[in-house]
């Protein structure tokens, strides 16, 4: 299938979005800055899994269902029957783009043929960033979603992601099949670089740059005066591989309870705070989480509380400059602290963060998940501390450039696109 329509010159389709969790929000707000940078007024619409909560926690954004879409209504009378069906059509019609357009369409449900008219009036298709192409996440629906724009010939980017590695032979050979038709891979590390390698994608096609949420970064704030607060985001992790999944939380929760004991018996204000909280039609709320963690290992333990608000990205960068230091688990949470100018204790789920530490010079600050014990964790929040003041040097001095190269994928997109229309 080729396209029909001729493409509008500032028009693009950011796709895979899930912008309900804030971490996914910070770099969707991050690429729409970096793509009005490099083209001016760039028209962005978001194919979001949750398109009409999204648009009213994000107004200024324009959503759309993504190929997999389904109505309330569908979910609620059909279930599980209704969403097998769809899956079935939109992998159909994708097989027949090339053979049969005509046929595709019509076995396409109807809010993929209104993505296929977006498509076409679109300059480029981009894949969010994000943390959605590894193996403990489904492939095929987000494959999907990055393969019918560049099987239509439109042109299609992958924004700054971390991905890999793909062990399974299977799921090996679809993500190579599926890249080999992008035009540019960004990532945001090079451990992601090598997992494509590995898998034969073209490393001409493939550059590294910092997380698209670094595009948010401000002019950090003076130190808060006054007694020391210290924010903490948590969540469920149920991917453990060193330890049983509840055997790895017990011992995360108790880690992160250690160290909110010592820092609250100090007389640091402690409040659990997260990227992902305060939207009930999202999957996950760690506000949740962190009240299990205070009733079962803090009860009793004064300046301690929940925040459950929702932020967005700048609310959240505007929150987080009220604090001397973070204590985070999630890595956009940390991000957008570094945003702000705040030191941060990560905590490190996946590869991501590690990687992220790593290039900025604090890898011996990041505790694994993996691994974690009260004392590990404990050595990296007193470490983060002592050097609180000249962090936040440090971190002013690394923002720019951060920011710069958070800006660049998308000065990368316009010179692809101008150097071949």
């Amino acid at each position: 299938m080729t396209r029909s329509t001729p493409p509008h010159p500032s028009t693009f389709l950011v796709t895979n979005s899930v912008a309900l969790n804030g971490g996914d929000a910070a770099i969707l707000m991050g690429l729409r800055r970096g793509l009005r940078e490099a083209f001016g007024e760039a028209r962005v619409t978001v194919a979001d899994d949750a398109w009409g909560v999204a648009a009213s926690a994000h107004p200024d954004l324009s959503f759309v269902p993504p190929l997999h879409g389904t109505s309330v209504r569908a979910r609620t009378a059909l279930g599980g029957l209704a969403r097998s069906v769809r899956r079935r059509r939109v992998s159909a019609g994708r097989a027949l783009l090339g053979t049969a357009p005509g046929l595709a369409r019509a076995v396409l449900p109807r809010e993929a043929r209104e993505q296929i008219r977006l498509l076409e009036g679109a300059r480029a298709a981009i894949s969010t960033g994000g943390t959605y192409l590894v193996e403990h996440y489904p492939l095929r629906r987000r494959l999907e979603s990055i393969d019918i724009p560049a099987r239509m010939g439109v042109p299609t980017y992958l924004y700054t992601q971390s991905l890999g590695p793909f062990r399974t032979p299977a799921n090996a050979r679809g993500v190579a099949d599926v890249l080999s038709r992008v035009r540019r891979i960004f990532l945001r590390d090079e451990r992601s670089r090598d997992h494509l390698l590995e898998i034969g994608v073209e490393g001409d096609k493939l550059g590294v740059f910092p997380d698209a949420a670094f595009a948010l970064a401000r002019t950090p704030v003076p130190r808060p005066e006054g007694a020391i607060r210290v924010a903490v985001s948590v969540r469920h992790w149920g991917h453990h591989v060193a330890r049983p999944v509840e055997e790895g939380q017990r011992m995360y929760r108790r880690s992160i309870a250690a160290a909110v004991r010592r820092l609250a018996g100090s007389g640091v204000a402690v409040t659990f705070l997260s990227t992902c909280q305060g939207q009930p039609a999202y999957r996950t709320d760690d506000s949740r989480y962190a009240r299990r963690i205070v009733e079962e290992e803090l009860a009793g333990v004064g300046g301690v509380r929940v925040d459950e608000a929702f932020r967005t990205p700048d609310e959240l960068i505007d929150e987080l400059g009220r604090y001397h230091m973070v204590i985070a688990t999630r890595m956009h949470f940390a991000i957008l602290a570094l945003c702000a100018g705040v030191p941060v204790a990560p905590i490190a789920y996946e590869f991501k963060t590690a990687e992220l530490f790593e290039g900025l010079g604090w890898g011996d600050r990041v505790v694994d998940l993996e691994t974690i014990t009260p004392d590990r964790l404990l050595a990296s929040v007193d470490d983060t501390l002592d050097a609180a003041d000249r962090d936040r040097i440090r971190i002013a001095e690394l923002l720019p450039g951060l920011r710069e190269g958070a800006l660049r994928p998308a000065r990368v997109i316009r010179e692809d696109l101008e150097a071949s229309p």
